[in-house]
């Protein structure tokens, strides 16, 4: 994404994206290569993972879809579907800001969660371990106004690992 994009993101006022201890959390840059260790991820002490994808902004190669909503696949969990978000084209050639309403209230993007706790099923540390090293996530776009299906992308887990 170019900068004007970033702060264009930045300026739309989303909450900071934080770990469990309040620390922002990083960005990985994805041209690098990084080196997946099972014994890192095995004797981590923190075996409870909260997974979060965030709804910020959105562009389009084509028609752009006005009032929109996500369902996201992740894992053995049952499909999310994110609450109905307007997209907000608020500059040209720059993403579309996401915004939700609620009770009168306009708030931008919208997150969906993930709380995976491996302790607590046998076999299930090393399932989930196997998942973000090689699954996937699936994200489908959905047209609000008409309930068609718009698109979908799949999303590769192995940057969840703690490396």
């Amino acid at each position: 994404m170019e900068k004007a994009a970033y702060a264009q993101i930045h300026n739309a006022g989303f909450p900071d994206l934080v770990d469990s201890d309040g620390r922002p959390a990083i960005e990985l840059d994805l041209s690098k290569h990084y080196i997946y260790s099972h014994a890192l991820e095995k004797n981590d002490p923190r075996t409870c993972n909260t997974v979060m994808f965030q709804f910020l902004a959105v562009s389009f190669n084509s028609t752009p879809v006005r009032n929109m909503f996500f369902t996201v696949q992740f894992y053995c969990f049952a499909a999310e579907t994110t609450p109905i978000m307007t997209a907000y084209q608020v500059k040209p050639n720059l993403p579309a800001i996401l915004y939700k309403f609620q009770n009168s209230d306009q708030t931008p993007g919208c997150s969906v969660s993930f709380v995976v706790d491996p302790g607590r099923a046998a076999g299930e540390p090393w399932q989930f371990l196997e998942h973000i090293q090689h699954g996937t996530c699936i994200i489908d776009l959905w047209n609000a106004d008409s309930l068609f299906h718009e698109g979908s992308v799949t999303v590769k887990l192995k940057r969840l690992a703690r490396q």
